[in-house]
């Protein structure tokens, strides 16, 4: 049985030459032949990050929410979660298609703001939370503008408010910090 350290180093050789299955099978084999290594942890999570940089996301997604629920105050758990949330990020589909995995990235994103808020991956998050709001956006207005063109205005207007409501509470601080900077503004006069 060969130790933790080769096994972890032969994988991330691997990894760098973008031979994915074969450094997931060396990462793999760190993970479940030396668990208590201290190498372990950072295995688990590049079984994933084999999987996220072959594109293959509905894989990587098991592997970061492993990691992520076993290590969630190990250095790099803001990456395990940032990767987590991409992964289902780059598998959002088109607006007229349903948007569960949307949904579900959105929920990823807002926990890495929550659970690492100084993490270096928390600007980019920020960015791609209001991604996915607008594409859900898209979606209810979609679905709204179907029900227009089917004379089904009743069904249309809560899809209308849906949107409505999401757009007034997300510019309701951004008034509020207007209000106060014109109240401070006309003071000095």
């Amino acid at each position: 049985m060969a130790p933790a350290a080769k096994l972890y180093e032969d994988g991330e050789r691997l990894l760098l030459q973008e031979k994915y299955p074969a450094a997931r099978e060396q990462f793999q084999w760190l993970v479940e032949r030396h668990p208590e290594s201290d190498l372990a942890p950072v295995g688990r999570f590049l079984v994933g990050e084999t999987y996220f940089r072959s594109k293959d996301f509905e894989k990587a997604v098991p592997e970061f929410e492993s990691f992520v629920t076993l290590y969630p105050s190990n250095a790099i758990a803001d990456l395990g979660q940032y990767r987590l949330a991409r992964s289902y990020f780059d598998q959002m589909p088109t607006v007229e298609r349903d948007q569960k995995i949307t949904a579900q990235a959105l929920q990823e994103f807002q926990k890495l703001i929550r659970l690492y808020p100084e993490s270096r991956y928390a600007p980019d998050a920020i960015v791609k939370i209001e991604t996915c709001r607008l594409r859900l956006a898209q979606k209810e207005l979609w679905i709204a503008a179907f029900y227009v063109r089917q004379g089904k205005y009743e069904s249309a207007l809560p899809r209308f408010d849906t949107v409505i409501k999401e757009i007034v509470n997300r510019m309701t601080p951004f008034r509020r910090f207007n209000k106060q900077g014109d109240s401070t503004m006309r003071k000095d006069q």
